[in-house]
Parts: structure tokens; C-alpha cells; sequence
């Protein structure tokens, strides 16, 4: 159905060279002109042009991503050292206009208390989902992201969980934000094209007092 693709050079097709190169095989079989108006090494004609220096030219395009990427890990992990949270805020915890503040969520304080009180008065994490369900109307954390988000004016793209699971219950009876501990790099991209890794707890980067806490260390103990 298409006879031109249009646009302004190779980097607009793709970053990824062999991929790229691929497609225009491909366009190629299928009688598909590529025209591209700026390219690195000028104007440039699939069906009519000289093709030698695609691989150069998408070879520059890969390495301009890879260069690109470095740049923002370096500036990420700055910000990482200096205990600023990089991701969206906690459950229970918003952020503030100033970097790297957290303030507690009010409307979330009293569900992350139940949570530890069910769970050092002997319940499971499988009891305190069906106790959250059946007996309290505590709001899940994508239910809580959905909230803040629409009073914003913007929409949560993800599914929206109604009903506690013990894989939320589990994140949070783990997680030392809780106590006013800051705990950044906990996952590192080795390779843009892959997803991130757990970075070893040696090599995380750990903040002890960052932000008022909702619980005392003795009871996450």
C-alpha cells in the first residue's frame, strides 16, 4: 500500500543499525522507495541512489544513542549519590518541588501502618490481602497512582489493580523507605537496547534519615 517513505535522514528510520539496515532490505524486496532529504552523506535515493555508505551512516546513528546514553547515566548517577529519588514518588510518600524530597502521603499513612500491624500481630501476607479486601477500603498503589495522576488531568495508562495481592503487601513489608531509609541504583541498564539489572547492595547507594518515617525501625525489624 505505501510506494514512498519520506524522511528527513536514516536516524529517522531507526537507531539500531542491523535492524535498520534490515528494513531497507526489505523496503527494497517490496519495491518500496526510501528518500531521505538531509542524511549524513547528503540527499540520498533507495531506489535510485547509491547505497555503500548506509552501513557507515547507520553505524553513526547507533554510536550517536550509545554516546547519548552514556551522558545521562553519568548525570543520573550524580543525582543518584546525592539520595534524590529518580523514579515516580513511593506508595506512601509524595514528592515536593525541591529535589530529592519525600513528605508522607497522608491519605496512605494509616494502610502502610495496618500492613505492619497485621503483619507483626502474626497474619500472613495472604490473611492481610483478604483482611485489606473484605474489611478495609484502603486504596492499592495503582489505585493511588490513578488518583494523583487524574487530579493532575492525566490519564494512568496501566491496569488499575482494585484488589490487594501478596505481591504488594510483600514490597512494601520490605522496603526500608518506610523507616526514612533512601535506598537509589538498585537496578542498572548495562546495554540500551536490554532491560535493567539488580545491582549488587554493595554497590547501591544507601541514606540513612532521608525522610520522615511512617514506621519505627524496631517494628520493620
Amino acid at each position: 500500500k505505501v510506494d514512498i517513505i519520506l524522511a528527513k535522514d536514516l536516524s529517522r528510520i531507526g537507531r539500531k543499525g542491523s535492524r535498520t539496515l534490515t528494513f531497507i532490505d526489505e523496503l527494497k524486496e517490496q519495491n518500496v522507495n526510501l528518500i531521505l532529504t538531509k542524511d549524513t552523506f547528503g540527499d540520498f535515493n533507495l531506489l535510485e541512489g547509491d547505497d555503500d555508505l548506509l552501513g557507515l551512516s547507520t553505524w553513526f546513528n547507533e554510536r550517536y544513542v550509545k554516546e547519548v546514553s552514556k551522558k545521562v547515566k553519568i548525570g543520573m548517577h550524580k543525582q543518584l549519590e546525592k539520595g534524590i529519588l529518580l523514579q515516580g514518588p513511593k506508595f506512601g510518600y509524595k514528592k515536593t518541588a525541591k529535589k530529592g524530597e519525600l513528605i508522607v502521603d497522608e491519605t496512605v499513612q494509616e494502610t502502610i501502618k495496618t500492613i505492619f500491624d497485621l503483619y507483626e500481630q502474626g497474619l500472613g501476607m495472604l490473611k492481610i490481602c483478604k483482611k485489606l479486601n473484605s474489611e478495609y477500603h484502603f486504596l492499592t498503589p495503582s489505585q493511588v497512582i490513578e488518583r494523583d495522576l487524574k487530579q493532575k488531568g492525566k490519564a494512568y495508562k496501566k491496569p488499575v489493580k482494585k484488589l490487594w495481592d501478596m505481591y504488594m503487601i510483600k514490597r512494601i513489608l520490605k522496603d526500608e523507605i518506610y523507616i526514612g531509609t533512601l535506598i537509589t541504583h538498585k537496578t542498572e541498564r548495562y546495554d540500551i537496547h536490554k532491560e535493567g539489572r539488580k545491582v549488587k547492595k554493595e554497590n547501591q547507594y544507601k541514606f540513612e534519615n532521608h525522610h520522615e518515617a511512617i514506621i519505627s525501625k524496631e517494628q520493620f525489624e
